[in-house]
């Protein structure tokens, strides 16, 4: 780490996730923090309206863009089921539902 200051992404959709994983790709080395407000890692949406639910037997983790394991490699910490209520720009912090911050 070169002391600059981390990246808080907020959501949990592909977009949210591919930018985590273009930062590292591109050697960002800061910390790097998804917050989303669902439980689950970050999932593939159209799929999972039609032909996930059309198929019963598929695993949800077929859903996923990434290994919750991959993600531990490349240290960017998800925290799921939390909600990014405000963001001050001025102090460059997101507020969680929950009242904690992220520089």
């Amino acid at each position: 780490m070169t002391g600059r200051a981390g990246i808080v992404v907020v959501g949990g959709g592909q977009a949210a996730c591919q930018l985590a994983v273009s930062l590292r790709e591109n050697g960002f080395a800061e910390p790097i923090t998804l917050v989303a407000a669902e439980n689950c890692a970050p999932y593939q949406r159209p799929p999972l309206s039609k032909a996930f639910l059309k198929n019963a037997g598929a695993p949800r983790s077929s859903l996923h863009l990434r290994a919750e394991a991959f993600y531990r490699s490349q240290a960017i910490q998800l925290r799921l089921g939390e909600a990014v209520t405000a963001i001050e720009a001025a102090d460059r912090k997101a507020i969680l539902a929950s009242g904690a911050s992220l520089a």
